[in-house]
């Protein structure tokens, strides 16, 4: 949202496929944002470092017999070898032009 809408979102919605929907999910919680950690080099001009983190005001109780849409995102500690398979996800752009 940051760079497309320069008006920063106050609430998220976690475990809810459409928050648009009149009819919740039993997983769904909301949580208000705390604070936005974006990538230090991100331009909002490129597809890359294009990444933020979002600290919520109050935690979230990852129950996943309550919740078993919601987990948490692994974030990386070390180098992963090139010869090893991994999986990604994500939404928008999978490349630009000249990559």
């Amino acid at each position: 949202m940051i760079g497309v809408n320069r008006k920063k979102p106050t609430k998220v919605v976690l475990g809810e496929l459409n928050p648009q929907s009149k009819k919740f999910s039993k997983a769904r919680i909301d949580g208000m944002i705390g604070e936005f950690i974006v990538h230090p080099n991100y331009s909002g001009r490129a597809s890359h470092d294009d990444i933020a983190l979002i600290r919520l005001v109050d935690r979230v109780r990852l129950d996943f017999g309550q919740s078993p849409t919601i987990r948490p995102a692994c974030l990386l500690t070390q180098e992963v070898p090139t010869s090893e398979k991994v999986t990604a996800t994500g939404w928008g752009r999978v490349n630009s032009v000249g990559e």
